[in-house]
């Protein structure tokens, strides 16, 4: 039996694939928060015997274990937190990340936030733009999280100066998951290295209807840039033009 660890699972090198068969289903469906809950989800998607195993959703023994994003990896993340700490990721993620550092217009679900502050989210159509509703998937550790920018830049600076703050991580981890960065092949623990106007930054972006965001990060002077747009477009020179009028020297 081949182990799959923790590490793997960070670095999208576990050899679970997503099957988009399935996950179409849910990321096009825009009924807001999901009904089938993570664990359920993951058992039938993942379990020999779950009403939607396939052999598919795991990589051939030719590719297993090399790099291949994984949505349901990260998922399964999530599961493995609330196996270990008795909390619904949800209620792990509030008590122990959002409300320590100040993220009070956070959540994993629609139904925790105040409907009149969440941004509806467009998409172009025969008509215009249009909002075709709010997404929400069983696999949501991937992705789904309602942040600001205020509340998004908290976390950063608290990553940031885990030498000095209070924060769930410590320097030494976070030192570890982005170390000084060296090689624009490399990634770490879910988060990858980009060159931008020829310096390395490590980057994470992500989409969805209606949505297209990115964060850069740069851990020797401690800076970031935040980028969430309620539209999908191509960011790519935004964040450049961006980085080179706040950055360059």
């Amino acid at each position: 039996m081949t182990v799959i660890t923790i590490r793997e699972l960070l670095n999208h090198r576990s050899g679970i694939k997503d099957d988009y068969k399935i996950y179409k289903t849910h990321w096009n469906e825009h009924k807001g928060d999901p009904k089938l809950e993570l664990r359920p989800f993951l058992n039938d998607y993942l379990n020999v015997d779950g009403k939607l195993y396939t052999e598919e959703h795991f990589e051939s023994d030719s590719s297993y274990k090399s790099f291949s994003y994984s949505n349901t990896g990260v998922a399964l993340l999530g599961l493995i937190v609330e196996t270990v700490s008795g909390m619904k990721y949800e209620e792990f993620c509030q008590t122990k990340i959002f409300k320590p550092i100040g993220m009070s217009n956070t959540s994993w679900f629609l139904r925790n936030l105040d409907s009149t502050l969440v941004a509806k989210t467009y998409v172009k159509d025969s008509l215009g733009l249009a909002f075709k509703g709010h997404n929400g998937y069983p696999d949501y550790p991937c992705g789904q999280l309602r942040t600001s920018i205020l509340d998004f830049s908290n976390l950063l600076v608290s990553y940031l100066n885990s030498e000095k703050n209070k924060f769930i991580l410590d320097k030494t981890t976070t030192s570890k998951i982005t170390p000084k960065p060296q090689n624009s092949q490399q990634g770490y623990y879910t988060w990858f290295l980009t060159a931008i106007n020829n310096h390395l930054y490590y980057t994470h972006g992500g989409g969805d209807t209606g949505v297209r965001t990115i964060v850069i990060m740069e851990i020797v002077e401690k800076r970031a840039i935040i980028i969430f747009a309620n539209y999908e477009y191509n960011n790519t020179n935004l964040y450049k033009s961006i980085e080179m009028e706040m950055w360059s020297k």
